[in-house]
């Protein structure tokens, strides 16, 4: 009795482990066959090289045909009680070249999405997508231009021609501005700058105020040897800005070498700049 019953669990595991294999599919319609008394008609060549797991032994007809169709893409049709088609999709591809339609260059990246499947423009604005459905609604979008949807049959079959997309404008809302980084910077109606040093604080970066470093933050203000009282308006020279500290010309802006700033901001009140005075 030992061995009988050692012998039978063996064989419940092969049986198991068997039915976790793949099979070939020609195999698993055979077997189908005999436990359903149908016949399978199929192409050696749809079939050949398709691996599959065998359905589970509870399903019937009906739940295997579905699994088979969901593990393999294959299409599985019961022409009656005893007989099943088994076929290929009806793939097919359309293929084009994006063009802007008043420059006619090509879009390179531009995305064409169907129900499963996408495809993207390479350098020359030429792609192909395959499918499935000749109803499928094909969507090309790029940025910057307006989205096209067209109908798989929109496409011709033979050849890949030229698809023109319509660059779109986009009307940006006003941007306010309802506070501002630094306080105590204002600009007045003379194209001039105010710094009002009471309110003034400081620069991200800057461990102190700095009136000078604090211009350079201004456009067209710059030091090009990166210096702190060196400064270069519109491109000019250090020797051609006019600095005066209550009304007198200041010949140097700055000590050891311009890297510490002359003018202390804890003693000045206000500071006005011009970069477009003669």
């Amino acid at each position: 009795m030992t061995i009988i019953l050692f012998f039978g669990m063996g064989a419940s595991t092969l049986k198991s482990q068997d039915t976790n294999n793949p099979k070939p599919l020609a195999v698993v319609l055979h077997e189908l066959e005999a436990n359903f008394d149908v016949q399978f008609n199929f192409l050696e060549a749809t079939v050949e090289g398709v691996q599959v797991l065998p359905p589970n032994t509870s399903f019937n007809l009906t739940e295997s045909l579905e699994y088979l169709r969901s593990s393999t893409g294959l299409v599985f049709t019961l022409l009656d009680s005893n007989f099943v088609s088994v076929t290929q999709k009806n793939v097919f591809t359309i293929c084009g070249y994006l063009l802007d339609k008043d420059t006619q260059e090509p879009l390179e990246s531009a995305t064409i999405q169907g129900n499963s499947r996408s495809a993207i423009t390479n350098t020359d604005g030429y792609f192909e997508l395959s499918l499935t459905s000749s109803e499928e609604i094909i969507t090309i979008r790029y940025l910057g231009y307006k989205t096209i949807q067209r109908s798989s049959n929109y496409f011709k079959k033979e050849g890949c021609h030229p698809i023109f997309m319509l660059p779109q404008a986009s009307d940006l809302g006003a941007v306010i501005l309802s506070n501002y980084l630094i306080d105590g910077i204002s600009k007045l109606n003379d194209g001039s700058f105010e710094l009002d040093i009471s309110k003034f604080t400081i620069l991200p970066g800057l461990i102190e105020p700095d009136v000078l470093q604090t211009v350079q933050a201004f456009p067209g203000i710059q030091s090009v040897n990166e210096t702190v009282s060196n400064i270069n308006i519109r491109g000019g020279t250090h020797d051609q800005n006019l600095i005066l500290w209550d009304d007198i010309k200041m010949y140097q802006s700055g000590h050891f070498f311009g890297l510490i700033s002359v003018f202390n901001p804890q003693i000045t009140q206000k500071v006005s700049l011009q970069k477009n005075g003669t």
